[in-house]
């Protein structure tokens, strides 16, 4: 086979690299991918994921078996429904399913009319409404930007000027825009996977990322840190309830609306007194989680998307193992002002060890070096038999590394039994 993989990040760098572990699998293309994959034997395509026409054409005159989709703006653009039209293969979502991700408000919409649990909440279009709102809260509350923010675009405040700097902020960005306020919830937070056909759901290991930028959980708001899987927490009971509550419901309302589901769902979970609520939902794998749920995969996944693709009944087996993945990121991250910096690539000497690159480009072939073209620059993920293990032995690598000016959390999986 033939796979096509769009995007460019650490993801999609996993990915690429699982499915050309493949028996089955000849070549993976990536667009429009990066460097650092080249190492693992990975094809880049310099097509920009907004040349929908352009990525058609390279799947036809190459002879692309199917496409995956890796980041969530092609899915919300309608890539899927452009390739169905075409009778291309490809695994994800439709725009309309896309929208639980691109739309808060229509998420939340969705999960109101299907009895789904999460949060109280009420939609804002002006800023001045949104100010006026705030009046009757009682905080902490959490102000929510409806559309894209690259994990970026929520905010818990602690009280009325924190909250109204936030709207000041998001409607400065877009004087029109739609904006959720809703209850903060409290509880245990983590994220479950599942891929999702007609006929089949097939739940992943659960995971939990970090999302603040520094140890302790300070600093600002970021696409993730670092995360670890599976959540001990999350036990078989856990798992049941999820499934029950939330995602069954999402699965028969969406088929109800006339667009059922296919592709990945991701559900950022909170779990409270009453059970189950959804804090988020994404349409696709991920980024840092697909990093460390895929080293515990002991399937073929090639072979399992291929055979969702073709309806075919599917069964997932697992490593009894532990995984864990820190992302290194630019000084400055997250803000739009990080740093831009040569530097050598990590050496990995164990096999239970990956390095998965984001965005760098190759800096002559003599040096070996990249350049990091976005504010997270890779994740390093170990596999071991205990989350103890895995620390010490992915740290080690990390504070080995000439890293400067570059910095990432030492505290991911800290402490988890």
């Amino acid at each position: 086979m033939k796979i096509f993989v769009l995007g460019q990040g650490a993801r999609e760098h996993a990915l690429s690299k699982y499915f050309l572990q493949s028996g089955d699998v000849d070549q993976v293309y990536c667009a429009p991918g990066n460097a650092g994959m080249r190492k693992d034997g990975i094809i880049c395509v310099p097509i920009e994921l907004d040349e929908q026409k352009r990525l058609k054409e390279f799947v036809k005159e190459t002879q692309i078996d199917w496409t995956f989709v890796g980041p969530e703006q092609p899915l919300i653009e309608g890539i899927v429904d452009y390739f169905s039209q075409e009778g291309l293969k490809i695994f994800g979502p439709s725009q309309k399913v896309a929208q639980l991700e691109g739309s808060k408000s229509f998420a939340k919409a969705i999960m109101k009319k299907y009895r789904i649990p999460t949060a109280e909440y009420e939609v804002l279009t002006n800023l001045e409404q949104a100010l006026a709102a705030l009046l009757s809260k009682s905080y902490p509350i959490v102000l929510k930007y409806d559309g894209l923010a690259n994990g970026k675009g929520v905010v818990i405040a602690q009280n009325e000027e924190q909250a109204q700097d936030a709207l000041v902020q998001f409607y400065r960005k877009e004087s029109d825009a739609k904006v959720v306020i809703e209850e903060y919830m409290e509880g245990y937070e983590f994220s479950y996977h599942c891929l999702i056909t007609e006929n089949q759901l097939i739940p992943l290991v659960t995971s939990q990322d970090y999302k603040r930028a520094h140890d302790g959980n300070n600093g600002k708001n970021t696409g993730g840190m670092g995360t670890f899987a599976p959540v001990p927490f999350a036990n078989i009971q856990v798992l049941a309830e999820i499934e029950k509550q939330i995602v069954r419901p999402l699965i028969e309302g969406m088929k109800k609306e006339g667009t059922p589901y296919q592709g990945v769902l991701y559900v950022g979970v909170m779990w409270t007194k009453e059970g189950p609520k959804v804090i988020e939902f994404n349409v696709r794998f991920g980024d840092p989680e697909t990093q460390v749920i895929l080293p515990l995969l002991q399937s073929d996944l090639a072979e399992m998307i291929d055979g969702l693709l073709k309806n075919q009944e599917i069964e997932v087996q697992w490593k009894a193992a532990c995984s864990v993945g820190v992302v290194v990121a630019a000084d400055g991250y997250p803000s739009s002002e990080y740093v831009k910096e040569l530097f050598s690539p990590i050496e990995i000497e164990s096999p239970e060890q990956q390095v998965f690159y984001t965005s760098v480009i190759e800096k002559g072939e003599e040096t070996g070096e990249y350049r990091n073209e976005g504010g997270r620059i890779l994740t390093l993920q170990q596999t071991a038999v205990d989350y103890d293990s895995a620390r010490k032995s992915l740290y080690q690598t990390l504070d080995e590394w000439n890293h400067y000016p570059f910095f990432y959390r030492h505290d991911i999986a800290k402490g988890i039994k």
